[in-house]
């Protein structure tokens, strides 16, 4: 009963978050003045939901199968993986079509690199994976920058995808091709919810189960690298999202995987499209308020609440 009244519910905040971003303009609210307007409003809202969507589920796939509640692409380094291998391949071959690959390869690496770093006697322990994610996202982060300092001004990427913020001018193949993945992703993990289920509890029990744990590790791995990728390209490092929105997801519809890959992903996409509509709505002197600061000034107070509120929650 929970969920069928839950999931309902956030899917319509997702829709009326839709509506919402589609009449914000520059400075407040207003209908589009022109056919051109009104795509470039549809395109920025489809990207904002492929972003959103893309993150919440990587982040439950992550949380599922690490046995962590803070595991979420950017805390693990994906998205700054992804971000510093972008910005190599763009210095390297700018306009080949490679940052795509190179994308995937950078968030996969990172997270095959903190699960390598972050074991202690041949396990994995929670705090020290969250701690090496962390300082390994310093790092990469910091090497990226370093990248940029060196390549010519023209050459660099735009500022304020580094800062996370949707493209503009991204191409149809961009926009419904990353959709087409999240859409793909999402479900992907969503098939595999009753496993999941089974490999939150425990390595017994999911053995038990019957459960294969290596290859779906292997397979939600690979799954949360190509939806991290895709996140990045779109929209560069946005931080809170996929951490907060599984949380968010859990607290109002229960621990069981179905539902919450659902309701995670319209939570993710619900607030990057809030996010950009406040980046839009904002006027600011130097232009655009990044749309990832938007997410961060949202997400930080609202993951205190809801980890307050799962603390005190009884059982």
């Amino acid at each position: 009963m929970r969920v069928r009244v839950a999931l309902p519910m956030l899917l319509a905040v997702l829709v009326a978050a839709l509506g919402l971003r589609l009449v914000v303009a520059p400075g407040g609210l207003g209908l589009p003045t022109s056919g051109d307007v009104l795509q470039l409003r549809v395109d920025r809202a489809l990207a904002a939901v492929v972003v959103g969507a893309a993150l919440a589920g990587a982040g439950v796939a992550l949380q599922a199968m690490l046995r962590n509640p803070l595991a979420s692409p950017d805390l693990l380094g994906m998205s700054a993986g992804a971000v510093l291998a972008v910005t190599v391949v763009q210095a390297v071959a700018p306009g080949q079509g490679r940052e795509a690959p190179a994308a995937l390869a950078g968030a996969v690496g990172a997270l095959g690199l903190v699960l390598l770093l972050g074991r202690r006697r041949g396990a994995i322990e929670p705090i020290t994976l969250i701690l090496v994610g962390v300082a390994l996202a310093i790092g990469l982060a910091s090497l990226a920058a370093a990248v940029q300092a060196m390549l010519p001004p023209d050459a660099r990427p735009e500022g304020a995808w580094l800062f996370g913020s949707i493209i503009d001018d991204l191409a149809p193949w961009q926009r419904w091709g990353g959709l087409a993945i999240a859409i793909a992703g999402v479900a992907w993990i969503a098939a595999r919810a009753r496993a999941l289920d089974a490999a939150s509890m425990g390595e017994d029990e999911s053995r038990s189960a019957g459960v294969p744990l290596e290859r779906l590790r292997l397979e939600m791995v690979l799954v949360a690298g190509v939806l991290t990728a895709v996140a990045v390209l779109l929209a560069g490092p946005i931080a809170f999202l996929g951490l907060v929105c599984p949380h968010l997801a859990r607290l109002t519809l229960g621990p069981r995987h179905l539902p919450l890959v659902i309701g995670a992903a319209a939570a993710g996409a619900t607030l990057m499209l809030l996010a950009d509509a406040g980046s839009r709505a904002l006027p600011l002197q130097a232009g655009r308020l990044p749309t990832g600061v938007v997410v961060a000034v949202l997400a930080a107070p609202a993951l205190v609440l809801i980890l307050r509120a799962e603390a005190t929650r009884p059982g």
